[in-house]
């Protein structure tokens, strides 16, 4: 069944074609925890290293970070409304409003309804503390007094319209149109005699992003929880019990497949929505560096992209067929094994856990600037505020959380896949599966953690930072087209494909990585020695119908972007629902994908660990055991769905494997006597073609010695022969001489 076909020359330099040998005569599955080594402990130490300065970040964060800060909202001063006390020593209120049109707030008791852009005195208007009015020249009169001109305290930036708002839920009242706002200030402005007018009105100026983050996570941590964890565990116990069943496996994945796209395409009808209140300014605390335009093309993107799956399952509808064959076959090994399905609720756990210390963390760390006095121009005046600013230490700290973030999520999906896989290549290996298995979860779990918790970290790792450098270089390409306006460069060009190599990179460890941890548990290999064996042992294999069931099982990942798309288009619709602004929706949105992506994984990977090993056990079974014609230890199910040809066949699949079509229906056990019984009748033909030779080397010693003996005798025949010729000679001359 082997193939070099699919091998490079600088392949097989590397030993490519060498095929797998036992690592013992009598290998029969996965070797046992007694001769496997500790793999890859290096990584293991940089790992637990990580997790210490992890906890060294949070213990900093906690001491040095008042969440009072992140909690509430601040007022143009700095002080936090709700918390803080004002010049007179009062509580300061606790809802938040714009005061200037710079878009900085004051603290107010309440959010007004309605607005009123026609103030008689500015007693109708949300100004700032009057210490601060006569700090502004341009809000004195000629007498050094505050102004009683509203339009002069609207142009001077010591005073705002009250403007009829919407509460959010972090406390800030949001103006219900920008555009009248600024429409309104340009006309005040004009009337004080300005003679430039303002083109936008921003918000929350004095609020650096991650602070927002923080903020926005905190005010829908219900999305964040409700849908981000609980709706994806619920959705993932729900697929992971529809991928047991044999009926269920196949309705599964195609309404899966059918619910993506839908799904997708009515999140891109929220983004277009809030695209179109944004341009008719019909939505509170708009935002002007969120261009309307962008979200359009955002969602025609996301139509796009639905479109396009559309388009890839019309063209992988036979590959689908070939992977739902094999998940049912898959399905057999994690219902003979139930403690199989403790795997992903541990790994929530523990996964619910990590989160609860990072998202502490990160919020105490959101909270640990400082406040620094700033200025800004406005209609030619300078207006001071107080601007929220973080440290680069403090910068630094939030990109290792986000790095610590990904690499630990993926460690522990990364555990999961090597103690799944230990307990199905047991399963796999064992000659009569329909007597019953013995196999512990526990124990594998408790030997991949003492063996392979490196290898786990090292694949992990792999793929962590390339995701981390990702962002950071999307930042980049932000502020190159804002600021130098770089959009169609080189420069853009060159970002652009770094993306895209860097994407490529991810996949390719991605895909290398899921296939190493198969061979770790199987032969407690390292990391890169099992990326060799597994990426090699494809190459020599790639004719095999398992190639083709180990490719496909990536058509899995439709269940999981299915879920996805379905949080993450709930979270979009309910913020969409409580006006909240495009930041707040944007982040919390992904952030809600996020968290889903890898809870929803932890349930759906057992099905594709399942695949992968007993797809992987067979190919190693086949050049391990190369003496007889097919594989000992493989399901007779598992060989028609590979062998029989249900996706190559026009009959199409779900139906009876049949004799006449040359499946094999033996047991393992029967393939193992045959084995047997074939090293045997092996073994006697050579010890009859060593009999055989024995004889052979007998006979032709005895036919030497006779031909010696025959030798002998012929030249003691001529002597005689000899003699007798000269005895004649000599008496016929004594007779001649009597006469």
């Amino acid at each position: 069944m082997s193939s070099s076909a699919a091998l490079t020359n600088f392949d097989k330099e590397m030993g490519a074609n060498e095929p797998l040998y036992a690592p013992s005569p009598d290998f029969d599955g996965p070797v046992p925890k007694t001769e496997r080594r500790i793999t890859d402990p290096l990584s293991a130490l940089l790992l637990l290293a990580a997790w210490g300065y992890f906890l060294w970040v949070g213990v900093w964060s906690v001491r040095n970070g008042n969440p009072d800060e992140v909690f509430y909202p601040q007022d143009y001063r700095g002080r936090i409304c709700g918390v803080d006390q004002d010049v007179n020593g009062k509580r300061l209120p606790s809802l938040w409003h714009p005061t200037d049109i710079l878009g900085n707030g004051r603290c107010v008791d309440e959010c007004p309804s309605v607005n009123v852009f026609n103030p008689v005195d500015a007693s109708e208007l949300m100004c700032k503390d009057e210490v601060d009015l006569l700090g502004m020249a341009a809000c004195l009169n000629n007498d050094g007094e505050v102004s009683d001109d509203t339009n002069t305290l609207i142009f001077c930036g010591g005073c705002m319209f009250e403007l009829g708002t919407v509460q959010s839920k972090s406390n800030f009242c949001q103006p219900r149109s920008n555009d009248d706002v600024l429409h309104q200030i340009n006309v005040a402005a004009a009337k004080a005699g300005a003679s430039e007018l303002m083109t936008e009105y921003q918000l929350y100026q004095n609020m650096p992003a991650l602070w927002r983050f923080v903020q926005g996570a905190i005010s829908y941590k219900q999305l964040l929880l409700g849908l981000g964890l609980g709706g994806a565990a619920f959705l993932g116990m729900v697929s992971l019990f529809l991928l047991q069943l044999p009926r269920t496996i196949a309705g599964t994945i195609w309404t899966s497949i059918f619910l993506l796209p839908i799904c997708m395409a009515y999140g891109g009808y929220l983004f277009y929505t809030i695209a179109q209140d944004y341009s008719s300014g019909d939505y509170p605390g708009v935002q002007s560096d969120m261009n309307p335009a962008g979200i359009k093309t955002l969602a025609c993107m996301i139509w796009i992209a639905s479109g396009m799956i559309i388009v890839a399952v019309a063209r992988l509808r036979r590959r689908i067929e070939h992977i739902i064959a094999i998940a049912k076959v898959a399905a057999i090994s994690t219902r003979s094994i139930p403690e199989t399905f403790i795997s992903p609720i541990v790994q929530l756990v523990g996964y619910f856990i990590f989160l609860l210390f990072l998202c502490s963390f990160l919020v105490y760390l959101a909270s640990t600037g400082t406040i620094v006095d700033d200025t800004a121009e406005g209609f030619g005046n300078e207006i001071a505020f107080a601007s929220y600013q973080y440290s680069k230490r403090t910068i630094n700290f939030f990109w290792f959380l986000v790095f610590i973030f990904l690499w630990t999520s993926e460690f522990i999906l990364a555990m999961g896949r090597i103690t799944l896989s230990t307990c199905f290549s047991r399963w796999y290996f064992i000659p009569d599966k329909e007597e019953g298995v013995d196999i512990s979860l526990i124990s594998s779990a408790w030997q991949s953690v003492c063996k392979h918790f490196g290898t786990a970290a090292f694949g992990a790792i792999a793929i962590g930072p390339v995701k981390v450098i990702r962002v950071p270089i999307l930042w980049t390409q932000k502020v190159i087209k804002d600021f130098i306006n770089a959009e169609g460069t080189c420069m853009d060009l060159l970002i652009c494909s770094c993306q895209c190599c860097l994407f490529s990179l991810e996949r390719f460890l991605k895909f290398v990585s899921k296939h190493a941890y198969v061979y770790t548990a199987l032969f407690g290999h390292s990391y890169c020695k099992a990326a060799h064996e597994a990426y090699y042992i494809m190459g020599r294999n790639a004719d095999c119908g398992a190639i083709e069931g180990i490719y496909n099982e990536r058509i899995l990942d439709f269940c999981n972007l299915c879920v996805v798309s379905i949080t993450s288009t709930a979270t979009l619709l309910a913020l969409h629902a409580s006006r909240a602004d495009f930041f707040v929706i944007g982040t919390v949105t992904l952030g809600v994908g996020i968290t889903t992506w890898f809870v929803v994984r932890m349930f759906t990977e057992m099905c594709g660990s399942a695949i992968l090993t007993l797809l992987h056990c067979y190919l190693v079974d086949d050049e391990i055991f190369d003496h007889v014609d097919g594989t000992i230890f493989a399901p007779p199910e598992l060989e028609y769905a590979l062998e029989g040809g249900e996706i190559f066949r026009e009959g199409g699949v779900g139906e009876e494997p049949d004799v006449e079509k040359g499946v094999s229906q033996t047991s393992s056990i029967g393939k193992l006597d045959q084995v047997l019984e074939v090293v045997s009748v092996e073994e006697e033909d050579e010890e009859e073609e060593e009999e055989e030779h024995g004889n052979d080397n007998e006979n032709q010693e005895v036919k030497g010695v006779q031909s010696v003996q025959t030798n002998e005798e012929a030249e003691e025949n001529e002597f005689n022969r000899i003699e007798s010729k000269e005895e004649c000679q000599s008496g016929g001359g004594g007779g001649g001489g009597g006469g």
